[in-house]
């Protein structure tokens, strides 16, 4: 009896504390481990909202010699695992893989990008029908790397919201490095201080973390890569990255 009861205890704090999830936010990026750039705000926002991440690709290009050039669909299962593993790290709700090959088609044709991209924008709305989110954050147009599957990945969202009228409904937020930290971090996409309006503080614990989350994608990142990025993070005491809110103005003028 103690332990049904101990059981009944268990499964409605859980649901009082999904309850009490304050916000739906949909994460969109392209690949598995590019959750890891925004990590340290992800584990801040999962502890009082419901966090969804869609992740475009399967990541089977990411072939690293340090992982034995695994390739193909053995590198696609193993990071699938890696992926999870960052997810329930950084306390992410729910998983969505739409499994698209890097390059979305490109690496075929134009034609196969044409069709590719247009039925992951179909899946994306579709997702975004059913979840009802709150707020949307994904690449900024310079890509963060400036990795064309996140310029593609921020193109298709910014698309979505444009064309299905979402603007106002479903506020959309851009990765926005400053220069300041695109110098530090090694030549990273930025845009002017001026232009970015959102900037996110993390403690040391949500740092910590992300580096927890960043240790599962052991086949995309040797030992030392990830120490020189624990080195840079450690490195930076401001502990805030930062977003830029899209906004658009509406009305029509006579002239440019």
């Amino acid at each position: 009896m103690k332990v049904i009861i101990t059981l009944v205890s268990f499964v409605l704090a859980t649901l009082m504390a999904c309850a009490q999830k304050q916000k739906t936010i949909l994460v969109i990026l392209a690949h598995p481990d590019d959750e890891t750039a925004i990590g340290p705000v992800i584990a801040r926002l999962t502890k009082e909202n419901k966090v969804i991440l869609i992740t475009a690709t399967d990541g089977r290009y990411g072939v690293r010699e340090h992982a034995g050039n695994i390739k193909g669909d053995s590198l696609v299962a193993i990071r699938k695992k890696e992926l999870q593993c960052s997810c329930n790290a950084l306390g992410i709700d729910s998983l969505i893989q739409l499994n698209y090959h890097d390059g979305m088609g490109s690496r075929t044709g134009v034609g196969e990008f044409f069709t590719q991209t247009k039925k992951m924008r179909a899946e994306i709305i579709s997702i975004i029908e059913k979840t009802h989110p709150d707020l949307i954050i994904t690449f900024g147009p310079d890509g963060d790397t400036g990795h064309s599957d996140h310029r593609n990945i921020s193109n298709i969202v910014t698309e979505i919201i444009l064309r299905e009228s979402w603007v106002d409904k479903i506020p959309l937020y851009y990765l926005a490095w400053k220069k300041r930290q695109s110098n530090q971090l090694g030549g990273l996409g930025y845009m002017a201080d001026e232009y970015i309006n959102v900037a996110i503080q993390f403690s040391d614990e949500e740092e910590h973390v992300n580096w927890k989350a960043l240790k599962c994608h052991w086949s995309q990142y040797p030992e030392k890569e990830m120490q020189k990025w624990f080195d840079l993070d450690t490195n930076d005491k401001a502990n805030t990255l930062y977003f830029r809110r899209f906004t658009v103005s509406k009305g029509i003028k006579n002239s440019f």
